[in-house]
């Protein structure tokens, strides 16, 4: 795994996404009190970015149609996404958030 920085913990807006881009990869993180995510900054309904809409405690919601995805596995929640959203593993050492954009997980849909 290939971690890569993406700034201080500290500094990212709480619930709102900060869109990053590295190489081909457009990222969404979000931080939600001392945890942060990392996903793929793109609903899988539309192509919409996920750093526009509104983060909730455990999701984000679509700006555009309202599909709810699951911050921390990137399953959809609810239509009229079906599919779920790349995650990417992240971890927090000495305030620095670090992500790992090699290595993307996809759940399943249930």
């Amino acid at each position: 795994m290939a971690f890569t920085c993406m700034g201080k913990h500290s500094e990212l807006p709480e619930k709102q996404g900060y869109s990053v881009k590295i190489g081909t990869n457009k990222i969404v993180l979000f931080r939600v009190g001392e945890h942060c995510y990392a996903l793929e900054d793109k609903c899988t309904h539309r192509d919409v970015p996920l750093s526009l809409g509104e983060c909730t405690a455990t999701e984000v919601i679509c700006p555009v149609h309202q599909a709810r995805f699951d911050l921390a596995t990137g399953q959809a929640k609810t239509p009229p996404a079906s599919k779920p959203v790349k995650t990417y593993p992240v971890q927090i050492r000495d305030g620095l958030v670090l992500v790992d954009v090699d290595s993307p997980n996809v759940d399943s849909p249930n």
